[in-house]
């Protein structure tokens, strides 16, 4: 059986040479895998071109617009117009808020300044009231002080005048009661006292041996009402 198994029929049998064959399938795995190597090298510089390509294309049509504006006189006349006026708008727009927070903080400082300056002023006033208040004070203090001295000076000086007056006029009285003591005749009758010659209205009083007040009151005359020789004056 082993025979018959290892015999084969005419057509099974190779139609080439099994050795030779081996060695052109080694030849071929070899040639093969240098294809396969060169294969995926073109296929990756292929696939980086076309990468490249795109990029390239993406690059252009984003570029195209502008360029083909720049071509095109009014086209970028009006892009440029468009492009200035958005940037002048931009910056208008940048300078006016600006301007504004500029307005706002000067606005703050100057009010924040005017608050200080009112406060300062007020402070200032109410001081110098304070102090007007404290002068006049003590202005009317001082001059009270001095209208009270001068009053009492005039006091005193006028009772000292007073004492004076009196003391003198008892002094005279003393005086001429020793010198010309009174006589029948100079008396008069009962409560009177006739004038003498030369005599005023202070001599008189002694004469008659009352004081010069009671003498004028009683007779109704004044330290300067004249007297005349032989008028008849009360004293009682």
């Amino acid at each position: 059986m082993d025979k018959n198994d290892n015999k084969r029929e005419p057509w099974e049998e190779p139609i080439y040479d099994t050795e030779s064959e081996d060695e052109y399938s080694r030849s071929g795995k070899k040639n093969n895998s240098k294809g396969n190597a060169g294969f995926i090298t073109v296929l990756l510089a292929l696939l980086i071109a076309i990468v490249l390509l795109i990029v390239f294309i993406f690059v252009q049509a984003t570029r195209t617009p502008e360029s083909s504006l720049k071509n095109e006189p009014g086209i970028a006349i009006q892009t440029t117009e468009s492009s200035t006026k958005a940037s002048a708008s931009s910056t208008s727009e940048e300078a006016s808020k600006t301007k504004e927070t500029k307005t706002v903080d000067s606005e703050s400082v100057a009010k924040e300044k005017e608050d200080k300056e009112k406060s300062e002023e007020e402070a200032a006033k109410a001081k110098e009231a304070q102090e007007q208040a404290e002068a006049e004070r003590l202005a009317a203090e001082k001059q009270a002080q001095e209208e009270a001295a001068r009053v009492q000076a005039e006091q005193e000086q006028q009772a000292a005048a007073e004492q004076q007056a009196a003391q003198q006029v008892e002094q005279n009285q003393a005086e001429q009661q020793v010198e010309t003591p009174a006589t029948p005749e100079t008396a008069g009758a009962a409560g009177t006292y006739t004038v003498q010659p030369g005599e005023g209205i202070y001599r008189a009083a002694i004469n008659a041996g009352v004081s010069m007040e009671t003498l004028m009151q009683l007779n109704g005359l004044t330290q300067d009402s004249p007297l005349s020789a032989g008028q008849v004056l009360r004293t009682k």
